[in-house]
């Protein structure tokens, strides 16, 4: 049984890609589980079966058994800052915002996260600027004496000019051009259900859809991949980028 949440964003996502793909034919977007939707095209019905992309999500052209790497690192970035926002609030910070910038790191434990937390809201504090409107701006050099190395590069301290609840967001930075193996290794995941999706489809097309938010979700296709051809067996695979609202249709042999 798939998530209610889950159905309802998947279906968010087939709507938005039915706006902009005119191949697709018009009919009732019928929820279903293998595959996803179901659409009745008068001669037959079509099967549409949602792979949302994220990187690091696939070793090669298989998919990872833990999931994206790389997306739990952001996980982990978002508890911090929140938990940073707590640990100022707890202390009577107000109208403090803080913006930190992480680097490449290992996955942290919940030790880590603790110190980290911990030697942010401490530099913080010990930097407020003496204005509104103004900023302290903490690099390498600073962060590498604190519990934070390592973890946190650099970061920033504002004060906010009228009374409200601490804050803190993260910035992330990743390379977003998506390889063949990526694509190749959500096909080949979606394939090995494939004997199990509705025997009323006459035909099954895949979408690919790089949601966009946080960068894990981002992706940009070059000309060589965009020209790839790729195996699977679906009659149609496309990828939408949502945040371009571009869609494009790949290249797919059985």
């Amino acid at each position: 049984m798939v998530a209610a949440g889950k159905k309802d964003r998947e279906r968010v996502l087939v709507t938005e890609f039915r706006a902009l793909c005119p191949e697709v034919p018009p009919g009732i977007l019928a929820d279903w589980e293998r595959p996803d939707f179901l659409i009745d095209v008068g001669a037959g019905t079509l099967g549409i079966e949602v792979a949302e992309y994220i990187r690091g999500q696939s070793d090669g052209a298989v998919m990872r058994a833990r999931g994206s790497p790389i997306r739990a690192r952001e996980q982990r970035h978002k508890e911090i800052a929140k938990r940073v926002e707590f640990a100022l609030a707890s202390q009577g910070a107000q109208s403090l915002h803080v913006t930190l910038h992480f680097v490449d790191h290992p996955p942290l434990s919940r030790r880590d996260v603790e110190r980290v937390v911990r030697a942010v809201a401490a530099l913080a504090l010990a930097h407020v600027p003496d204005t509104t409107y103004r900023h302290t701006s903490l690099d390498w050099r600073v962060m590498r004496r604190t519990e934070a190395a390592g973890v946190v590069r650099s970061m920033s301290v504002w004060r906010m000019p009228d009374e409200r609840p601490p804050s803190c967001a993260h910035a992330d930075a990743a390379f977003t051009s998506v390889s063949s193996n990526e694509i190749q290794a959500l096909i080949n995941d979606k394939a090995a259900k494939a004997s199990k999706y509705s025997p009323r489809c006459v035909e099954t097309w895949l979408l690919i859809v790089a949601a966009g938010g946080p960068l894990s979700s981002d992706a940009s296709l070059s000309q060589e991949i965009l020209s790839h051809s790729y195996t699977g067996p679906f009659e149609r695979v496309y990828f939408y980028q949502r945040l371009e609202r571009l869609v494009h249709r790949l290249t797919v042999r059985s």
